[in-house]
């Protein structure tokens, strides 16, 4: 996690980040990035309409939405997006189940494991 010390705001900002959001480290998807996956899902009061994870390249966190299974979308072009496309539309149900809180963010991470 960074944290910029300068501006309390994004500190506060990133704080709250780490707490909404479930991560599944490289280490345990066999992926070649972190995954996070949004806790509240549709719960969240903004204005998606579908499911999101977000990619972590190089300490930024890139949002890749979910439209289908056949329409995957990441708002930034990053190095090995095809690997993460194929892996969201492998485990799409999962993704979408735990965006639309079917699956605790335990349950998601436990289907989404390599292991």
């Amino acid at each position: 996690m960074m944290i910029w010390y300068n501006n309390r705001e994004r500190v506060t900002e990133k704080r709250q980040m780490c707490y909404e959001m479930a991560n599944l480290p490289k280490k345990e998807s066999g992926l070649p990035y972190d995954i996070w996956l949004d806790s509240a899902g549709c719960d969240r009061n903004v204005q998606h309409n579908h499911p999101r994870i977000k990619v972590s390249v190089n300490g930024e966190l890139i949002p890749v939405i979910l439209y289908s299974k056949t329409k995957i979308e990441a708002q930034k072009e990053f190095l090995k997006s095809g690997t993460i496309i194929n892996w969201i539309t492998e485990h799409f149900e999962t993704l979408r189940d735990h965006w639309r809180r079917k699956l605790t963010d335990r349950e998601a991470l436990n289907l989404l494991a390599k292991y």
